[in-house]
């Protein structure tokens, strides 16, 4: 039958199963603390990025409104 596998110990879950872990204690909490963690790293990512461009675009519109 259609299925597909726990992200955290690959059992065999329902392909319905959102988000994609088994039941398991030790997979919910792993599953929790890696979610943590995505977010973090996109977050600071974005900001990074943010900061970059801004690094680049800041001087270029202060030059055009300070002229």
């Amino acid at each position: 039958p259609a299925h597909r596998h726990c992200r955290m110990c690959q059992a065999a879950i329902n392909i319905k199963s959102e988000p994609p872990i088994c039941n398991s204690e030790e997979c919910t909490t792993e599953w929790e603390r890696e979610e943590r963690n995505r977010k973090q790293l996109k977050f600071w990512m974005t900001a990074f990025i943010a900061l970059f461009a801004f690094s680049f675009i800041g001087p270029l519109v202060w030059r055009l409104f300070a002229a």
